[in-house]
C-alpha cells in the first residue's frame, strides 16, 4: 500500500526560488553589473570594427583621389604637349608604288588611329589621294562607312602596294639613274638618297635579295665617277 505521508498534512511545502526557476530581486541586482559590462564590451567591439571599416574606406578614397589626380595631370600634360607640337603633315599619294608604304604609314599615324569614325577616315583617305589612286577608291564612298574604309585600303594595297612591284620599281629607278660625272657632287648625294630609300623599303618588305644581286651591284658601281 502506497505511503501517503506527504499528503497527510494540509500544509504545502515551500519551494525555493531556484526550484521555481526565478530569481529574487537581490539576485537580479547582483547580476545587473555583469550584464551591463558585457553589453558595454560588445558595443566597444562593434565600434572598433566600425572604425576599422571607416579607415579602410578612407584609404580607398585617398587612393582613388590620387589616381584621378595623376590621370588629370597626365591628360593636361598630353594636351599641353600637343598644343606646342607642330601640326602633323599628311602626305599625299598619287599612285606611285614606291611612295605607297610611306603614305600608308603616315596616314595611319595621323588619321587611321584617331577616334573620328569610319566615314571621316574614308573621306580623308579619298581627299589625300590624287590621280589614279583617287580614281581607284572614289566609289567606296557609296558603301557603309566601315566597309568602305577597309575596302579602300584594300584596293590601294592591291593596286599600288604589291611588294614585288615596289621592289622592281625601286631597282629600275636605280638602274636607270644617269652616270655621275667627276664634278657632280649633287648627283652623288641624290644617288645616295635613292639607294638608302630603296634599301630601307626593301628591308621592310624582306626583298633585300633583289637589291643585293650581282647585276644590280655591278650596274651601280658603273654609275660612279672613275676616281671614287
Amino acid at each position: 500500500m502506497t505511503s501517503n505521508k506527504y499528503y497527510d498534512s494540509d500544509e504545502i511545502p515551500e519551494l525555493s526560488p531556484h526550484r521555481l526557476g526565478v530569481y529574487d530581486e537581490d539576485q537580479l541586482e547582483k547580476d545587473k553589473p555583469e550584464t551591463n559590462s558585457m553589453i558595454e564590451l560588445e558595443l566597444v567591439r562593434l565600434r572598433i570594427t566600425q572604425l576599422e571599416k571607416e579607415i579602410e574606406l578612407e584609404k580607398l578614397r585617398c587612393q582613388k583621389s590620387e589616381g584621378f589626380g595623376r590621370l588629370v595631370s597626365n591628360s593636361e600634360d598630353v594636351i599641353l604637349k600637343n598644343l606646342y607640337l607642330p601640326k602633323r603633315e599628311i602626305l599625299r599619294f598619287d599612285g606611285t608604288p614606291i611612295n605607297y608604304w610611306n603614305f600608308i604609314r603616315n596616314f595611319e599615324e595621323c588619321i587611321g588611329y584617331e577616334n573620328i569614325g569610319f566615314r571621316a577616315k574614308l573621306n580623308y583617305l579619298i581627299q589625300y589621294c590624287d590621280g589614279e589612286a583617287k580614281a581607284a577608291i572614289l566609289h567606296c564612298a557609296i558603301l557603309e562607312p566601315e566597309i568602305g574604309y577597309h575596302q579602300a585600303l584594300k584596293l590601294l594595297e592591291e593596286t599600288f602596294g604589291q611588294k614585288h612591284v615596289i621592289a622592281r620599281t625601286f631597282i629600275d629607278n636605280l638602274l636607270n639613274f644617269p652616270n655621275i660625272k667627276r664634278n657632280q657632287p649633287d648627283g652623288l648625294r641624290k644617288l645616295s638618297r635613292e639607294m638608302q630609300a630603296c634599301c630601307l623599303t626593301l628591308e621592310q618588305m624582306n626583298y633585300v635579295s633583289d637589291l643585293n644581286s650581282t647585276r644590280t651591284i655591278e650596274a651601280m658601281v658603273l654609275k660612279l665617277p672613275t676616281h671614287v
